[in-house]
């Protein structure tokens, strides 16, 4: 799959997509985080981190728990690792090089998972969502966010998309909410 340097960011111009994205997903990473519920002792995972802004947010709502997250562009991994130098230091961040294909958590050992803007570049939706799906504690949440146009990669996902592949995945509770003026949609669904 051609992924382009939105899908799969690289070299310099892969860093400049880093900080678009840091301004693009401005509105989607705090919708995103507070629609998981964090619990203080959760282990969060977040794919397709980009360069790891969301991290911080997430790391203030947990106490014992851990964030993980997995992105496929090793630009990518290497400005999430520098924005949070800390974390990582702190033993309170794991982040790897791989993709959604390539999941490799033990079964039931994750409790939200977060997902912006990456879905579109999935090879398989329905094999991944199913593999997130098994690595879910029972009552865990996924949380998928896309824009809502009818423009470019965003066109691939509505609303009633995002419903039909978390039920055809084995998602429970599935919640669709779309965010006024930023034309967003918030897709949930539980283990």
């Amino acid at each position: 799959m051609k992924y382009g340097q939105a899908g799969k960011p690289h070299g310099i111009i892969g860093k400049i997509m880093g900080r678009l994205m840091e301004k693009m997903n401005g509105t989607e990473v705090p919708a995103t985080i507070s629609r998981l519920h964090i619990e203080p002792n959760d282990h969060v995972l977040e794919i397709g981190f980009g360069p790891g802004k969301s991290f911080k947010a997430i790391s203030k709502l947990l106490e014992t728990g851990k964030i993980y997250g997995i992105d496929h562009s090793e630009t990518m991994l290497q400005m999430a690792k520098k924005n949070n130098t800390k974390l990582i230091e702190e033993g309170k961040l794991n982040l790897r090089l791989g993709s959604v294909e390539e999941l490799d958590f033990a079964a039931a050992s994750i409790d939200k998972v977060l997902t912006i803007n990456c879905i579109y570049f999935w090879k398989d939706a329905v094999g991944s969502l199913k593999k997130i799906h098994t690595i879910l504690a029972e009552n865990g949440v996924l949380a998928i966010t896309v824009r809502n146009s009818k423009h470019g990669l965003n066109k691939l996902y509505t609303r009633e998309s995002l419903r039909d592949l978390l039920q055809e995945s084995g998602y429970a509770d599935v919640k669709i909410e779309l965010l006024g003026k930023e034309n967003l949609i918030i897709a949930i669904g539980k283990k």
